[in-house]
C-alpha cells in the first residue's frame, strides 16, 4: 500500500523525526521521495455536504469552461466529492458557489489504481494512517487501499 503524507510544519526536522518514529514503531517501510507519487494523480477536490445532482454540477462546470469534472460519493455518508483538474479548481469553486453549491476546496492525490488487501491488512493500515493523522504537523494522508 502506498501512502502520501502531506505535512504543514515550521520544523521539518521534527515532522520528519515524528514520521520516522511511527514507521519504526509500526514496522512500516519509508520509501524514498518520488517512489510512490507516480501511483497517484494530483487533482482539485471539492467536498460538499449533501448528495449532489451530477447533471447540475456538469452543467455548472461547462458554463465555467471546466472540461474535466467527476462527482463521487463522499467518504462520510450524505456528502459528495467533486474532482477536477488542479488548474480549474478555483473557477469551478466560484461557479458552484454562485449556483448555491458551497464546498470546501483542496488539493488531493487520487490513486490511479487501488490495491486489494485482506481484512487484517486493511485494519493494520488504517491504524497506521490514524497514527500519522494524529501528528500535529500532518495535514493529510492519502492512500491507494
Amino acid at each position: 500500500v502506498g501512502l502520501i503524507i502531506t505535512c504543514l510544519t515550521d520544523n521539518v526536522n521534527r515532522a520528519n523525526a515524528d514520521i520516522k518514529a511511527i514507521c519504526n514503531k509500526k514496522d512500516v517501510k519509508m520509501a524514498s521521495p518520488g517512489s510512490v507519487i507516480f501511483q497517484f494523480t494530483k487533482k482539485g477536490k471539492i467536498e460538499v455536504d449533501g448528495i449532489l445532482d451530477e447533471e447540475k454540477v456538469i452543467e455548472t462546470a461547462i458554463s465555467a469552461d471546466v472540461d474535466e469534472v467527476e462527482v463521487e460519493e463522499g467518504d462520510v455518508e450524505g456528502t459528495s466529492v467533486i474532482l477536477t483538474d488542479v488548474s480549474m479548481l478555483a473557477g469551478l469553486t466560484e461557479a458552484l458557489d454562485s449556483n448555491g453549491i458551497a464546498g470546501k476546496p483542496s488539493l488531493a492525490y487520487i490513486p490511479n489504481a487501488l490495491v486489494d488487501c485482506s481484512d487484517e491488512d486493511v485494519d493494520k493500515n488504517l491504524a497506521i494512517i490514524e497514527s500519522f493523522e494524529a501528528l500535529d504537523d500532518v495535514d493529510q494522508v492519502e492512500h491507494n487501499m
